[in-house]
């Protein structure tokens, strides 16, 4: 990886007004550096180094770190600090290093040290040039900017008793829910008294003050030589966006100044909540329901909590991303989101009963609207049914009878419905009678049983049917037995010697 250190070497020194000075400006003087937009900042105010008292503000933002042969940019930024316009603003910068350029914007002048004519340059303007490249192999590549301008005219201090000056600030970014807020600072710059100060600032569209004013005013009889005053209230905003705002003051004697616009950026969370899960399944088996929890607003989602209240019925398993199950309430505290930022977890339970089960999960989080998700599963229950024959006289005198008895339990969770049983005789048998559950129909060597309604689960129903030994031998019975539950007959035989 290579670190890319940027900065600034001064090569000109300018002096403001015609009148000269026996002592030179002070040397320039790097700012601190910052980081924003994941460039490194740097800057520097010539002649002097201070803002307040210079001509113009170079500032260069590089990134810290890239990799040798990719691709990357960094930043020149050039403004004009005086209420002048400035000719012929160039900029120069010479890389150190394995610099290759790959092109800027606007074009430079020359490819090999990176010179810009900016042209003229208005009173407060500022202009950007963006250059990329990339650098050739491992080490440091170093970026030495200069600037060089003219001033369109001499300026001449004129010498006013008194002078009024004017700032605004106000919060740069906030969600909107919180209290925008603003000051204004008034101060005389002159010799003598300034008197009835009147300082105001009209609100733009969409800020009010708490009270619910669009404006602000304030009156000061008097403010000396060298005295500031400032006055600071909050505001609120009816929606999100860019807003800005100036403030005037006026005094005795005609004066009157404006301040420079005060910018603040108002934003929202706004969540979005999704949920699916299983559709259907048995009593008691797991049910899982995915959640994925989405920041879709240009402001962050403080404290972001989801909870569910367990489904009637039900029972807690487990829950990912840290869910907790307290008194009933499943809560994922998933902290702060990015706008744009995703969150996926999930929660797992069963329900010992059957029947639609409906979870409903809520997502809340400071200055953004709660929002819910629901999902339904269809819970059924097993139907299991067995099926038994036993006969209890064996073997079997010929002339004597025996009966067959005929079983059916449901081992499922639910009922079964319309159980039907049919019974095949051999010819070595003879149908004496059949009792049961249902009532019998017997033609020929079959009996066919009446459908039986509803058999609970845990519950047996049981059939008989006696027969004679007509011949001896090995002899069969065959029993199908049919329901609503199930798809293809379950059969069962039971054998019997029948002898003379």
């Amino acid at each position: 990886m290579t670190r890319i250190a940027s900065a600034f070497l001064a090569a000109l020194a300018l002096l403001i007004g015609c009148a000269s000075s026996e002592k030179g400006p002070e040397p320039a003087r790097e700012a601190p550096a910052r980081s924003s937009d994941g460039l490194h900042w740097t800057e520097r105010a010539y002649p002097t180094g201070d803002r307040s008292t210079s001509v113009v503000l170079l500032e260069s933002g590089t990134p810290a770190e890239v990799s040798a042969g990719t691709r990357y940019e960094y930043v020149l930024r050039v403004t004009n600090l005086t209420d002048q316009n400035l000719d012929n603003v160039v900029v120069l910068d010479k890389p150190q290093g394995n610099f290759q350029l790959s092109g800027s914007k606007p074009q430079t002048e020359d490819g090999r040290n990176l010179r810009w004519n900016l042209g003229n340059l208005r009173a407060r303007q500022a202009k950007e040039i963006t250059v990329s490249g990339s650098a050739i192999d491992a080490g440091h590549v170093t970026h030495c900017a200069e600037v060089d301008w003219n001033s369109v005219y001499c300026s001449t201090t004129q010498v006013v008793k008194p002078a009024l000056t004017i700032s605004s600030t106000a919060t740069a970014a906030i969600l909107v829910c919180d209290p925008i807020v603003r000051s204004v600072t008034v101060t005389n710059g002159g010799s003598g008294t300034t008197r009835n100060v009147v300082i105001e600032e009209r609100l733009p569209d969409g800020i009010s003050t708490l009270e619910g004013k669009s404006s602000v005013r304030h009156t000061l009889l008097a403010l000396e030589p060298g005295e500031s005053k400032t006055f600071s209230w909050r505001e609120k905003a009816a929606g999100t966006g860019r807003f800005s705002s100036v403030a005037t003051a006026r005094a005795d004697g005609g004066l009157s100044v404006t301040s420079g616009q005060a910018w603040t950026t108002v934003t929202r969370p706004v969540l979005l909540l999704e949920k699916q899960g299983t559709k259907q399944t048995y009593r008691g088996r797991a049910i899982t329901y995915d959640m994925t929890l989405r920041n879709t607003g240009d402001g962050e989602a403080r404290d972001v909590v989801v909870t569910e209240n367990l489904p009637a019925g039900t029972k807690f398993a487990q829950a990912s991303e840290g869910g907790t199950l307290d008194g009933g309430v499943v809560r994922w505290r998933l902290g702060n989101m990015a706008p744009g930022a995703a969150r996926t977890f999930n929660l797992k339970i069963s329900s010992a009963g059957a029947g639609r089960v409906r979870s409903t999960a809520t997502a809340n989080a400071y200055c953004a609207e709660a929002v819910s998700a629901t999902a339904e599963t269809e819970v059924t229950g097993i139907s299991a049914v067995l099926l038994e024959v036993k006969d209890l006289d064996d073997p079997v005198e010929l002339g004597s009878t025996t009966t067959y008895l005929i079983t059916v339990t449901n081992q499922g969770t639910t009922p079964d419905t319309n159980i039907q049983i049919a019974v095949d005789l051999e010819d070595t048998m003879g149908y004496v009678g059949a009792t049961g559950s249902s009532k019998a129909n017997q033609v020929g060597k079959r009996v066919v049983f009446k459908p039986l309604a509803t058999l609970a689960a845990g519950e047996k129903a049981e059939w008989r049917v006696e027969v004679r030994a007509v011949s001896e031998g090995d002899v069969r019975i065959k029993v199908a037995m049919t329901s609503s539950e199930l798809s293809r007959p379950v059969e069962e035989t039971e054998a019997t010697t029948f002898f003379k």
